[in-house]
């Protein structure tokens, strides 16, 4: 579903709830976060986890991460680290607009790039 007013959007808000994705019906997913960065993030990798996923369903059960698993994953994640970087500038070449991402030195404090 495209969303196309207010109240469409309402809905999906509600259905996102404290989620960054929601899966909609013959539309695939939408995905909200913090950044620019992250929901392009999340672009690329729901689409790639959930194939990992359904192939993985083929062969039997799943074991899903638990929650120390979890918390060791994101605790790992540097939203603005340099492999983050590397990979913000490779998703923009694949789009066709690596142009305009600019080439601000890597801020090491883990804040947007370029910040002072």
């Amino acid at each position: 579903m495209l969303v196309t007013n207010m109240e469409q959007g309402r809905d999906l808000a509600e259905s996102l709830g404290k989620n960054n994705v929601a899966l909609m019906r013959g539309h695939g997913f939408s995905a909200a976060a913090r950044s620019l960065i992250e929901v392009v993030r999340m672009s690329v990798y729901v689409p790639r986890n959930a194939r990992a996923l359904l192939k993985g369903l083929q062969l039997g059960d799943i074991t899903p991460l638990s929650e120390g698993e979890i918390a060791a994953r994101d605790s790992g994640y540097k939203p603005y680290s340099l492999e983050t970087r590397r990979a913000w500038k490779f998703w923009a070449h694949k789009a066709g607009c690596a142009h305009l991402v600019d080439d601000h030195p890597i801020d090491h404090q883990h804040k947007p790039w370029g910040s002072g």
